[in-house]
């Protein structure tokens, strides 16, 4: 179809400095109206259109703080947005529980936009055990997120998750270190993404569980074993 070009009309302030505990931080608001924003909308298996919609929002925060005690260093850094649909509409959602007779979900103004976590938040550090051992790790967190297909949020969320990932390096003199690195350490089983489709069982017959729903699995416990080279 035909669609109308997307314009965003936002504004955008913060600070950063210094903390009396040597601690540098940043933290900065946002906020962006797209009009006539496009959205993709299924119309079937694999076959789907896009589509203008009147307003959508992302609002937010973004915050950073780090610094050093002794021979640790360490970070964190948190978001939050608020990505909701502006107006009332009607989206193409045929396989959703409470779609119309025409396929369509409603929509209202304030529903969040599906795929996108309200909070994010990674913390963690370095830990320099001599001039050649470094030790470190992160925790990073995602909460939970709406199906793409239920822009309606009528269904449950994906669920959240955090993950755990360390890492350590060796340095031998100035230009060759050789580092080890471990995500997801305790192997936890979690879905990052997520979408309506068709009823599987007509794909692979005698299913147990038939619903549209198809999630994507995130990655297991992986780990990585390499050298850095400086010429």
């Amino acid at each position: 179809p035909p669609l109308e070009q997307v314009v965003a009309k936002g504004f955008e302030f913060g600070a950063r400095g210094r903390l009396p505990w040597a601690a540098e931080y940043h933290v900065g608001f946002y906020r962006t109206v797209n009009h006539d924003d496009i959205i993709f909308q299924t119309t079937g298996r694999a076959t789907g259109l896009f589509a203008n919609v009147d307003e959508t929002q992302r609002m937010g925060v973004e915050t950073e703080l780090a610094g050093r005690i002794g021979q640790l260093g360490w970070f964190m850094n948190y978001g939050w947005v608020d990505a909701t649909f502006e107006s009332d509409f009607l989206a193409l959602s045929p396989a959703h529980p409470f779609a119309n007779a025409n396929g369509e979900i409603a929509v209202r103004e304030g529903d969040r936009i599906p795929g996108i976590p309200a909070h994010t938040l990674k913390l963690g550090g370095d830990y320099t055990v001599t001039s050649a051992i470094t030790f470190g790790g992160e925790v990073v967190y995602n909460s939970d997120q709406y199906f793409r297909g239920d822009e309606s949020n009528q269904l449950d969320t994906i669920d959240g998750y955090a993950l755990l990932n360390l890492r350590a390096s060796y340095r031998f003199g100035e230009n060759v270190v050789l580092f080890g690195r471990v995500d997801n350490v305790l192997d936890s089983d979690y879905e990052n993404f997520g979408l309506i489709g068709e009823d599987p069982s007509e794909i692979l017959p005698g299913l147990a569980d038939t619903r549209p729903l198809f999630l994507g699995v995130g990655a297991p416990r992986a780990g990585w074993v390499g050298i850095r080279m400086r010429m």
